[in-house]
């Protein structure tokens, strides 16, 4: 009876095992399955603590001759399926953290009977939910540390607010601007941003008054179309509070400034899209006149104080809710995903350079959702593959070089993703991107 139940025992833990490693080496596919869902945007950290619960029971188990088959079964179960998310998020040489808890484990369900071994082995695996913590978000860049935002307009501000003759203030904002925050959820203070703002899209609700402020004696947007700033550190002041340093240059002037910044929205899906969110809200005063946006002795009537604000949703896509158009002919993109997903990343290449207008919706947008959906599975070798032949197709396309910039650079190839991003930068002078990566690599 001992023996059968032995063996039950086993073969189930065999059977999870195998579901673990199945749905692991597989990069969860797309197939609307429980597994792809839980661990899309990594395993919550309720999970973590459950699995940490678990080993810990499991090492307990493992003390009595009787229960240390249980034990060791649990632990085979955990980190196979550790292991097969590790491969996952394309890390397999990381799989060693949970490679010698599963050694320990099987030993023990051979030698159950030797009371050092299971007492050593138990305080070994009590130590083994700290190998959690190194668990690395899928779009991590390895050689920075860091993640890429862009900024979500529509639920940001950029604004101001000025006194008139001390009798009303006048608020305004500025509706259009380019933005990149490299995001460090572990250490923001290792974090930086690039900002650049239109300032003809100044709105404060008058178009007689924004075409005055748009003029020479203000900002002069015909020879000062923008602003800039760009972060030079971030210091961290406690419980989410930092002061953002960084470079401002409005029209022909560059000053120092600091901005009281509060992180309001640590690392997070949205409940909508599953598209990762984080925030902060901040501001600081500043003098127009320090940076020659004077107005001359007919405006005398506003104040030489301006109050900036700042309310910042920082947004990285979920490529997954992203749909590939395909009306009367397929989706090139469709096409590579599902051949990079089966195969791997060379045949969707060779499978891109074979196709023709006549059979697909040939367009670089579709082929970048495929790219960006790999990306974000941390297929970022095969991810490249694609990008080589998409440059090809479409090198005027600054998209592309930059999604290669970043694969070199999680890949932790140097000098290739500054090349890319140098490339990128002078197909689109504007790209915050391009700006944040190569200083970051560079430095």
């Amino acid at each position: 009876m001992a023996i059968a139940k032995e063996i039950a025992l086993w073969l189930i833990t065999l059977l999870l095992a195998f579901v673990f490693l199945a749905h692991g080496l597989n990069k969860f596919p797309a197939n609307g399955r429980w597994a792809h869902d839980f661990a899309q945007w990594h395993f919550p950290v309720w999970f973590r603590l459950l699995i940490g619960v678990i080993e810990i029971a499991a090492a307990l188990l493992l003390l009595w001759p009787r229960t240390a088959s249980i034990g060791a079964a649990m632990i085979v179960v955990v980190m196979l399926g550790g292991m097969a998310t590790r491969i996952w998020w394309g890390h397999p040489k990381e799989t060693f953290h949970e490679a010698i808890p599963l050694a320990l484990a099987v030993i023990i369900g051979i030698g159950r009977r030797t009371r050092r071994l299971r007492f050593t082995a138990a305080a070994a695996l009590m130590l083994a939910p700290l190998a959690f913590g190194a668990d690395i978000p899928p779009a991590r860049i390895d050689m920075i540390g860091a993640e890429i935002y862009s900024i979500d307009q529509s639920h940001s501000h950029i604004g101001f607010a000025i006194d008139f003759l001390g009798l009303s203030t006048v608020h305004g904002a500025f509706n259009d601007y380019t933005a990149t925050i490299l995001y460090d959820e572990a250490h923001p203070e290792r974090s930086s941003a690039t900002i650049i703002i239109d300032v003809v899209s100044i709105d404060t609700g008058s178009q007689f008054r924004d075409r005055d402020l748009k003029s020479a004696k203000f900002f002069d947007v015909e020879k000062f179309p923008e602003m800039r700033f760009q972060s030079t550190r971030v210091e961290a002041k406690g419980n989410n509070h930092f002061l953002v340093h960084g470079n401002l240059t409005i029209k022909d002037v560059t000053k120092e400034i600091v901005i009281p910044m509060t992180r309001t929205i640590t690392r997070r899906p949205d409940a909508a899209w599953g598209n990762i969110r984080i925030g902060g809200n901040g501001g600081l005063l500043i003098h127009r006149k320090e940076f020659h946006v004077d107005g001359g002795e007919s405006f005398n009537m506003l104040t030489d104080d301006v109050n900036i604000e700042l309310e910042v949703l920082g947004n990285r896509f979920n490529y997954d809710k992203w749909n590939f158009t395909s009306k009367e002919k397929p989706s090139i993109g469709e096409a590579l995903f599902k051949t990079a997903q089966e195969q791997d990343g060379a045949a969707a290449a060779a499978q891109l350079r074979a196709a023709k207008a006549s059979e697909y919706t040939l367009e670089p947008g579709q082929v970048g959702i495929a790219v960006n959906r790999l990306m974000q599975r941390r297929k970022v070798a095969d991810a490249l593959e694609i990008l080589k032949v998409a440059a090809e197709l479409w090198p005027n396309e600054p998209g592309f070089h930059a999604r290669a910039g970043e694969a070199y650079a999680t890949l932790g190839k140097r000098d290739d993703a500054v090349r890319e991003y140098e490339k990128a930068l002078s197909l689109y002078p504007r790209g915050t991107e391009a700006m944040e990566m190569l200083r970051r690599i560079r430095s």
